[in-house]
């Protein structure tokens, strides 16, 4: 497999079409025919089919695809990463954090970027584990601080935890409604939840399915963090916290911390760091992933 290759099939995904893959390398729609045909029979698989909607890719191909995707931003990383070292380039990290870590130590990590690399690039995104998975898998991050538990990773992930915590059940402090005090009375209440199957929020809805829970109402479903935080506290919506985050700052929103036996509460989850296996991290992201670690060991 030549890169030459690997860029035509990410040109035909991200174009929809020969001629399109053709117009965004300068190249024509036979050479690009020809080297993505190259690329098929080299690996033994059909990898696409054309329809009149556009172009398909079968299973083997969205497999090659992904790992293209990691091949090349590997590379690029590779670049970043020598060219900075040298003195001609800048440091370049992505990394995504949890809510709960960016609420306690998100600026202490840009300001520690920023003293150690002046005139680097930080990106940070949401470390929600549905949402950075696919990210890490192609090479989109070098790493995310993550809730995980187990049954959740794939084989080519790798996870490191840091410390564990505590998903516990919140309300708006000024809710007018009675405060539930089991978790009989909880499953009666209205919930926002992430509806990500792989979320954290799912993960405590699934543990307590199995002691006997369930739901009697609908929840409001939030994909944001932020969101859910506001809902919990401007409403009579029962909502799930890291425990450290709800003491640390979601209590002077309004949310508090409902009263129920340590011993009937979920089991911690580990929070640490997901890498892609066998992909090492630059200088600079390790850098800042130690850092992150230090935070982390604090909470």
């Amino acid at each position: 497999m030549r890169l030459g290759q690997f860029r035509a099939l990410l040109a035909l995904a991200s174009s929809g079409s020969i001629r399109g893959a053709a117009r965004e390398l300068n190249l024509s729609q036979s050479a690009v025919t020809r080297a993505l045909r190259e690329l098929e029979d080299d690996v033994g698989a059909k990898l696409f089919e054309r329809r009149v909607d556009g172009t398909q890719f079968t299973e083997a191909g969205r497999s090659l695809l992904s790992n293209a995707r990691l091949v090349m931003a590997t590379l690029d990383r590779a670049r970043e990463e020598v060219r900075q070292l040298s003195g001609q380039g800048r440091a370049h990290v992505r990394m995504a954090l949890t809510p709960l870590v960016a609420t306690i130590g998100l600026h202490r990590i840009v300001e520690d970027f920023h003293r150690h690399y002046p005139d680097g690039e930080l990106d940070a995104d949401l470390g929600v584990v549905d949402h950075v998975l696919p990210l890490i898998l192609e090479g989109n991050l070098d790493f995310a601080v993550t809730f995980t538990y187990p049954g959740i990773l794939t084989p080519d992930m790798m996870f490191r935890p840091f410390t564990a915590v505590r998903m516990v059940p919140a309300v708006g402090g000024e809710s007018k409604m009675q405060a539930p005090n089991s978790w009989d009375d909880l499953m009666k209440c209205h919930w926002a939840l992430h509806p990500g199957p792989s979320s954290v929020d799912q993960w405590v809805i699934n543990w307590l399915k199995q002691q006997g829970h369930h739901l009697q109402r609908p929840p409001v479903l939030c994909r944001s963090p932020y969101l859910l935080s506001v809902l919990g506290a401007r409403s009579d919506l029962i909502v799930l916290a890291p425990e450290p985050l709800l003491k640390h700052q979601l209590e002077q929103r309004g949310l508090r911390m409902l009263d129920l036996p340590e011993k009937d509460l979920p089991p911690p989850l580990e929070l640490g760091i997901l890498t892609r296996r066998q992909v090492p991290l630059s200088q600079a992201a390790q850098h800042v992933a130690s850092m992150v670690e230090r935070i982390c060991n604090r909470i």
